[in-house]
């Protein structure tokens, strides 16, 4: 028998573990980047199919409908890609100004009604100012602007 025929020595074996590992460390993250921007596409997608149902229901009754199951968006249907419910704020319907989104400025972020997604985090706050409010999916602008908060 010769001697160099015995397999794998233990260096070599963890040598690849070790680089199993380097590669996982850096795949993981890409791939959960992937996801997010993939999520936050589809919350943008749906937010701009709601809004145009919204405005056809406002142009169909003259006004703005009190909630989102007013447009068929059933409980179950209208959840984000996070597992929240996409969230309306019909401004006529307000008593005041002071539950409105707000861009940085403090100006409404809309002049008819708000609707967005809470995000990854599942929280948010009026000023999209807020850290928690940053992952929040928007519509700013009165429908010129759809996508994360942090980018408005």
């Amino acid at each position: 028998m010769r001697r160099h025929d015995r397999g794998t020595t233990l260096v070599e074996l963890l040598f690849a573990i070790v680089i199993f590992g380097v590669v996982i460390s850096i795949v993981i993250p890409m791939y959960q980047g992937y996801v997010y921007r993939t999520q936050v596409a589809n919350a943008t997608v749906f937010l701009r199919a709601l809004s145009a149902k919204i405005d056809q229901y406002y142009t169909d009754a003259g006004q703005y409908p009190p909630d989102l199951t007013s447009v068929g968006c059933a409980a179950s249907g209208c959840i984000d890609p996070w597992g929240y419910a996409y969230q309306y704020i019909n401004h006529a319907a307000l008593h005041g100004n002071g539950h409105v989104r707000r861009d940085r400025s403090l100006n409404p972020l809309n002049d008819d009604y708000d609707l967005y997604s809470i995000g990854l985090d599942g929280q948010t706050a009026y000023p999209i100012t807020q850290r928690v409010s940053q992952d929040d999916v928007i519509r700013a602008g009165n429908g010129a602007y759809y996508g994360l908060a942090s980018g408005f």
